[in-house]
Protein backbone atom coordinates (compact mmCIF):
# COMPACT_ATOMS: atom_id res chain seq x y z
CA UNK A 1 0.00 0.00 0.00
CA UNK A 2 1.44 3.37 -0.95
CA UNK A 3 1.57 6.23 1.47
CA UNK A 4 -0.32 9.40 0.69
CA UNK A 5 1.94 12.34 0.01
CA UNK A 6 0.95 15.90 0.59
CA UNK A 7 1.25 18.32 -2.28
CA UNK A 8 3.67 21.12 -1.53
CA UNK A 9 1.90 24.33 -0.65
CA UNK A 10 2.11 27.37 -2.85
CA UNK A 11 4.48 30.01 -1.51
CA UNK A 12 2.85 32.13 1.17
CA UNK A 13 1.76 35.58 -0.07
CA UNK A 14 2.60 38.42 2.34
CA UNK A 15 -0.57 39.82 3.88
CA UNK A 16 -1.57 42.86 5.88
CA UNK A 17 -4.52 43.37 8.21
CA UNK A 18 -6.98 46.13 7.35
CA UNK A 19 -7.46 48.55 10.25
CA UNK A 20 -11.17 48.95 9.43
CA UNK A 21 -12.54 45.45 8.80
CA UNK A 22 -9.70 43.51 10.48
CA UNK A 23 -9.41 41.05 7.57
CA UNK A 24 -6.12 39.95 6.02
CA UNK A 25 -5.51 40.91 2.38
CA UNK A 26 -2.51 40.68 0.04
CA UNK A 27 -0.44 43.85 -0.07
CA UNK A 28 -1.85 44.91 -3.45
CA UNK A 29 -5.18 45.68 -1.73
CA UNK A 30 -3.45 48.56 0.09
CA UNK A 31 -1.58 50.21 -2.82
CA UNK A 32 -4.39 52.65 -3.57
CA UNK A 33 -2.50 55.94 -3.33
CA UNK A 34 -4.34 57.42 -0.34
CA UNK A 35 -1.44 58.07 2.02
CA UNK A 36 -3.65 58.99 4.98
CA UNK A 37 -5.53 55.68 4.62
CA UNK A 38 -2.52 53.38 4.02
CA UNK A 39 -3.72 50.71 6.49
CA UNK A 40 -7.27 50.50 5.07
CA UNK A 41 -8.08 48.05 2.27
CA UNK A 42 -9.60 49.07 -1.07
CA UNK A 43 -12.90 47.41 -0.19
CA UNK A 44 -13.34 49.52 2.95
CA UNK A 45 -12.26 52.69 1.16
CA UNK A 46 -14.96 52.12 -1.47
CA UNK A 47 -17.52 51.59 1.29
CA UNK A 48 -16.43 54.89 2.90
CA UNK A 49 -16.92 56.75 -0.39
CA UNK A 50 -13.33 57.08 -1.64
CA UNK A 51 -12.55 56.65 -5.34
CA UNK A 52 -10.24 53.68 -5.62
CA UNK A 53 -8.57 52.70 -8.91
Amino acid sequence: MTEATLDPKAPEVPKQTCQKCRLDYPLDHFGHGNADQACVCKRCLKAMGYRVP
